[in-house]
């Protein structure tokens, strides 16, 4: 049988400083907690099949 594919894309920050978040905290807070503190990043792009 044949699977379908998925693009997954995971994104990695090199930050100036540790955050000072709540566990759970959102995606949108997250950025805006970085935002003028990333001092590089990285992407990994791949696409994932799965078997069923």
């Amino acid at each position: 049988m044949t699977g379908f594919q998925t693009p997954e894309s995971l994104q990695l920050y090199a930050l100036d400083q540790k955050l000072n978040l709540a566990a759970g905290a959102s995606k949108s807070q997250v950025l805006s907690a970085i935002e003028g503190h990333v001092l590089a990043k990285a992407e990994l792009i791949g696409n994932y099949k799965r078997q069923r």
